[in-house]
């Protein structure tokens, strides 16, 4: 049932976008339907299509599907930081260390 109100709202993406993406999209709600099955996640899902959907007609120029398309993906990047908060943690740590270690060079060198 979810499946098929997924596949009827990748019908709203224009045609040269659903023939590059529709299986992708469909393979992506199945793995997150098995992670996570549920009203509140399937709701999401179809808001996010929904709305990627309209974004995707309506958007004119270059520059604004390339920062939709930016948008899109921090929010997807912080979703799934906040689902697995010790693996951001790391992550967190990681840039730090990597920023604080470049700075410290690059201050002793000038």
């Amino acid at each position: 049932m979810m499946r098929l109100l997924v596949k009827s709202l990748i019908r709203l993406f224009p045609a040269d976008f659903r023939d590059s993406y529709s299986a992708d999209m469909l393979a992506t709600f199945d793995d997150r339907w098995r992670e996570r099955p549920g009203l509140r996640s399937v709701a999401r899902m179809l808001i996010d299509l929904a709305q990627s959907a309209w974004l995707e007609r309506h958007t004119t120029s270059k520059g604004d599907r390339s920062m939709n398309t930016l948008w899109q993906d921090a929010r997807f990047a912080l979703r799934t930081l906040r689902k697995s908060p010790g693996f951001a943690a790391i992550v967190i740590a990681t840039l730090a260390l990597g920023i604080g270690i470049n700075w410290l060079s690059f201050r002793t060198t000038n």
